[in-house]
């Protein structure tokens, strides 16, 4: 009789949930190809200020290649102020910025207080009327800022997303990264366009300064050390539902070096799921949801293969069979739209380490909301 009741669970649990999956990811594809991509207009002349803030900490081997790559922004000069927030650096990070001559370009030093403290110091202290995040270990294509700029003054943006992509391929698990990371970009834009879920990246963001005064900033969850992006997009989603962007644009993406070893990589993941266990929007929590619990199906069906036999491998077969079927076709339209084709060689191995990762992270997630980073302990 338990036998019975737990082959049921099985069948039935993991054909829901792949059905379910099947049905998300097909809506994902479509909203993404009736997306248009964003072109800034011919004779296209900036009018606004622009702030990009970097909070920076013990990041002395990325910073002046992500302030080089901002010096080279084919954005007016007139227009662009840059500040570097270093929150409490133990190395070089604040003296190379300081060493790094241009006049566009202040440094701000803190003594610590996280990520949020320091975007909300920043931006007290900016004078641009739009605020632009990323982060140190990051660099943008010259025509980064046009595009965003572009983009809020078309749109009458109260909140601009825009993509973001891992460079480095030199293992596995950095082309996993790499794939799985523009599969976001797609699911990220789709659902900001299909009015969805709302999700950002703050390594390219865009926001109006006074409306993030106006929302008091960081102060509602300045106890929750991650999630600048996420708690602030949702913040002004509730107000300005219908002027949330993306912008779909390969030159408005900014690149950024992926972990190369499992344990970076496990923490900043985990970093990132922790802060979804807070999140209050419904539809996001669903689509997270789904994907975790057919990943948990298909690995519960395999192990049930010694108790079950053939009709268990079976189930776990067209389970892994359903899952990679749309994972396929969603990462071949991302990683052709965003010119990184290569990666798809790796789409088999990449499937197991999706399957695996999601089940794992996603149990540690909800067990514990303490991670490290850059050499801090935080909840």
């Amino acid at each position: 009789m338990i036998e019975q009741w737990v082959w049921s669970f099985l069948l039935y649990g993991g054909s829901f949930f792949a059905i379910l999956y099947a049905s998300f990811l097909s809506w994902y594809r479509r909203v993404w190809d009736l997306m248009p991509t964003f072109d800034i207009p011919e004779h296209y002349q900036p009018k606004t200020k622009i702030t990009v803030l970097v909070p920076a900490r013990n990041e002395s081997l990325y910073i002046q290649q992500c302030l080089q790559a901002l010096r080279s922004q084919d954005y007016p000069d007139h227009l662009l102020e840059v500040i570097v927030i270093d929150d409490g650096s133990e190395d070089a990070t604040a003296q190379l910025v300081d060493e790094f001559w241009w006049d566009n370009l202040r440094l701000i030093r803190r003594e610590g207080g996280g990520k949020k403290a320091a975007l909300q110091h920043g931006v007290s202290a900016a004078a641009g009327e739009l605020i632009v995040t990323t982060d140190a270990d990051c660099a943008a294509p010259s025509s980064w800022l046009r595009h965003l700029a572009a983009a809020y003054e078309q749109f009458d943006a109260a909140f601009i997303a825009a993509p973001v992509q891992f460079t480095g391929s030199s293992n596995l698990l950095q082309r996993f990264q790499a794939l799985d990371l523009l599969g976001m970009m797609l699911l990220t834009g789709a659902g900001i366009a299909g009015r969805m879920h709302f999700l950002g990246n703050g390594a390219n963001m865009a926001y109006p300064r006074q409306l993030f005064l106006d929302l008091d900033g960081y102060r509602k969850n300045q106890h929750r050390a991650s999630g600048d992006d996420v708690y602030l997009i949702h913040q002004i989603a509730q107000r300005h539902p219908t002027q949330i962007v993306f912008v779909k644009q390969p030159a408005a993406m900014v690149s950024t070096e992926s972990p190369s070893d499992f344990w970076s990589f496990w923490r900043q993941r985990l970093r990132w799921a922790t802060k979804n266990g807070h999140s209050k929007d419904l539809d996001l929590l669903l689509s997270l949801s789904q994907v975790f619990l057919l990943c948990w199906f298909i690995i519960l069906a395999t192990l049930s293969i010694p108790f079950y036999g053939l009709k268990a491998f079976m189930l776990a077969l067209v389970l892994f069979g359903a899952k990679a079927f749309q994972d396929y076709h969603l990462l071949r339209k991302a990683s052709t739209y965003f010119r990184r084709e290569e990666l798809m060689r790796s789409f088999w191995q990449a499937q197991f380490l999706h399957i695996v990762y999601i089940a794992g992270i996603g149990l540690v997630a909800n067990l514990t909301r303490n991670y490290t980073w850059k050499g801090r302990t935080v909840r």
